[in-house]
């Protein structure tokens, strides 16, 4: 019985190899030296058959910080049905908030403890600069052991990059783009130059887009004969209204949000500068900023100068943001490239009318106005579409209602049933 129970717990710990060595032993004395509890080792046998039956996916992702491609990973690891499925997940950076947040039936694995890594970035340099991918290779070869029916790499950049160094050891290799990269090309500084990004696109056996339009931008950068589909991420309407009403965030005076982490392409420093005019045009209204990121103390700075330290607030992150978001008149997103915003499909679930610029996702989303309204990059003309939203209440309540409607199309059936027909 001890024996039987070993090889259980081996099992639930997914140490396949030493419970079938455990199994052969068992079998043995079971067959031929008259062992009482063949019954319970013929079921352990069974066991650890059924879980070689199950498909073997990886996926890559450069880490779990706050970003929008990392909490759509989570969501999508949360509806996975783990009877059917053995998944692994190898962070390229062993960090960010979304840690604590990965399902349990998922192993964890990482190349590196953290981004600011001393061999990372030499290993780094020796490519970008002379070409050689050995030393990247070689972590690459070394963490990611086994075979696998999949390997998923769900961000671009650096997920890609080991994900094309390992790809001999799936049967299917999938690469996963939540970014514009024609509006917002920051794999650059990755790739040692867009024709090995492209060839290691073009080593795959399918990519996924997170949205309609950033399929048709990536098609006209790169000439991949490479099957291509559109997958939306998961919007988990009935999770996001709870965790909106499991708090109070008082509302004294009309308020609008932006979420999102502080970094260039987020744009948040345009924000500022149309707070400044309203502030300028008579409006006495609230703006806060819900994220965390580089460009914190600059547009601290930039607030400061401008003058606007009683209406402009800085929350750092918030997990989850969104008691904030329900309690906003208007929520903005100004930024330069979004693929797929989730902040724009939450905000739409909790019934905040939007204020976007012009991007893949807000174009496709909004669709031409008719669930928000979207506007071009410069400051003055997200002035005048915030401008536009903020006098008319009639039109905040129509978008209220649309929003709803639109949040139909995110739904998580759909998405796996589209996701299981990859593999």
């Amino acid at each position: 019985f001890s024996c039987y129970l070993m090889v259980v717990l081996l099992y639930l710990k997914k140490q396949e190899e030493t419970a079938h060595y455990i199994i052969h032993i068992m079998w043995y004395r079971g067959e031929y030296m008259g062992c009482e509890n063949l019954a319970g080792m013929k079921f352990a046998h069974l066991l650890v058959l059924k879980r070689d039956e199950m498909k073997k996916i990886l996926f890559i992702i450069n880490s779990l910080g706050g970003g929008g491609a990392e909490k759509a990973l989570i969501e999508f690891l949360r509806h996975i049905d783990y009877t059917r499925y053995e998944v692994s997940l190898c962070l390229v950076f062993h960090e960010g908030c979304y840690l604590s947040d990965v399902p349990p039936e998922v192993r964890v694995f990482w190349l590196y403890e953290r981004e600011r890594n001393f061999v990372h970035r030499k290993s780094l340099k020796l490519y970008r600069n002379h070409g050689i991918r050995t030393l990247l290779r070689l972590r690459a070869r070394r963490k990611i052991r086994g075979h696998y029916d999949a390997i998923v790499s769900f961000l671009e950049g650096d997920a890609l990059l080991f994900h094309d160094m390992v790809r001999d050891r799936a049967e299917r290799n999938v690469a996963w783009l939540h970014c514009d990269l024609r509006l917002f090309h920051w794999t650059r500084k990755t790739f040692r130059s867009d024709r090995d990004e492209e060839l290691a696109y073009g080593r795959m056996d399918t990519i996924v887009f997170c949205s309609h339009i950033t399929q048709v931008s990536f098609e006209r950068m790169y000439r991949i004969d490479v099957p291509k589909t559109v997958i939306y991420n998961i919007i988990d309407g009935d999770s996001i209204r709870r965790q909106a009403d499991a708090a109070v965030v008082p509302h004294d005076g009309f308020t609008i949000t932006a979420v999102g982490s502080l970094s260039e392409v987020k744009s948040h420093d345009r924000l500022v500068r149309v707070a400044r005019m309203f502030k300028d045009a008579g409006y006495r209204l609230r703006f806060q900023i819900v994220g965390a990121g580089a460009l914190e103390e600059p547009l601290k700075r930039l607030r400061d100068e401008l003058g606007l330290q009683d209406s402009v607030r800085f929350l750092g992150f918030r997990k989850p943001p969104y008691p904030f978001m329900k309690a906003s008149d208007v929520f903005v997103s100004t930024s330069k490239s979004e693929a797929a915003s989730l902040v724009i499909c939450e905000a739409m679930t909790l019934g905040v009318p939007i204020v976007a610029t012009r991007t893949s996702a807000s174009e496709e989303f909004l669709a031409d106005d008719r669930y928000g309204i979207v506007t071009g990059h410069s400051d003055v003309e997200i002035f005048e579409g915030l401008r536009r939203m903020v006098d008319d209440e009639t039109l905040r309540a129509h978008y209220r209602e649309q929003g709803f409607k639109r949040t139909e199309l995110f739904s998580a059936e759909q998405t796996m049933r589209q996701f299981e027909a990859l593999l």
